[in-house]
């Protein structure tokens, strides 16, 4: 009978509109962002070297000296075929070659001593991306995978690289999704004195708790599951699944592993976060608001990306916040 109720609790009507409208957001953010972005890059990439070559042709006219003068005339030859390339909508390969000649001939310079520190625009930020840049080009190449020079193609794996980035739409909807899915799963009970009945069924507070809570962490996983699933079939259907994007990411099965145990891992703290302040505050609105205090302090501060290196700590902080609110739900004076 609890089972029953609790699934029945689970799967409210409020609970599926929450997933429904969480994956009409998602389908809305990629066609109205990232599809429109994509489809937008070659215009942007022939504006850009269309400003690249006419501030170089004035620097040529301008600057005094004359190995600089060379850099920016040979630079212009590499920018004025790259513009004729996304004009005339060259293929992939011939674009990818003559961006890695056009790097490589920036870092030639560079190496033989010419500062070009004040060329960010060229640089694209700075001497180690640039030789980041051109090792990964470089690896593209060699496993003759040539679609990274669409640098925000939507693919499958795009989508989830940028998932895990964190400060994104993707991510803010998957946190609605947990936040609504746990957020009163103690403060209702509480809040409308029905907690009464969950205590008078012949079950102890431990196993009432433990049963509840654990149903709530398994129907988060599995719909975090199927948030990522829906996720990649989006961006494979429409532009492929993307996975050469991992190349240079040795191997890429540890790589996946990896940060999916981490994804994993933020699933079950967050939930346990938010299941903890649903008890302590017995109230929906007042768990719904500190949640969302918390995660705005989260977003603001904290890098989520770099916290993928933690793994371990969110799986022994979900433990050690369950095993605290269980403790304080067999102490709770409910009288």
């Amino acid at each position: 009978m609890l089972l029953k109720n609790e699934f029945k609790f689970l799967f409210s009507k409020r609970n599926i509109l929450a997933l429904i409208l969480v994956l009409i957001g998602v389908l809305s953010v990629y066609f109205f962002k990232y599809n429109t972005e994509y489809e937008q890059y070659a215009s942007n990439q022939i504006m850009y070297y269309y400003e690249t070559l006419n501030e170089e042709n004035q620097r040529i006219n301008i600057l005094p000296k004359e190995k600089l003068n060379a850099f920016f005339r040979e630079d212009s030859i590499y920018c004025q075929k790259l513009l004729s390339d996304w004009k005339n909508d060259e293929d992939a390969k011939t674009i990818a070659k003559d961006m890695y000649d056009r790097d490589q001939n920036i870092l030639k310079y560079i190496d033989s001593g010419m500062d070009l520190s004040n060329f960010k625009s060229i640089l694209q930020n700075n001497k180690q991306d640039l030789k980041k840049r051109i090792q990964m080009e470089k690896t593209y190449i060699e496993n003759e995978y040539y679609d990274f020079v669409y640098q925000n193609k939507p693919t499958g794996c795009y989508l989830m690289v940028q998932f895990l980035k964190g400060n994104n739409l993707f991510f803010y909807l998957f946190m609605i999704l947990i936040l609504v899915w746990n957020v009163d799963i103690w403060s209702k009970d509480l809040e409308n004195n029905t907690f009464r009945y969950l205590f008078t069924i012949g079950k102890s507070r431990k196993y009432v708790y433990i049963l509840r809570a654990l149903l709530h962490i398994l129907i988060t996983v599995f719909f975090s599951i199927l948030f990522f699933v829906v996720l990649y079939l989006i961006g494979y259907i429409n532009c492929g699944s993307g996975i050469e994007l991992l190349i240079g990411t040795t191997p890429v099965i540890i790589y996946l592993s990896h940060h999916i145990l981490s994804v994993l891992g933020w699933v079950l703290f967050s939930a346990s976060c938010i299941q903890c302040l649903s008890l302590l505050t017995k109230n929906k609105g007042m768990s719904l608001m500190l949640t969302g205090l918390l995660f705005v302090f989260m977003y603001t501060y904290l890098h989520i990306e770099t916290l993928w290196a933690y793994t371990s700590l969110f799986f022994i902080g979900a433990i050690c916040i369950q095993f605290i609110s269980c403790l304080y739900l067999e102490r709770l004076d409910l009288g």
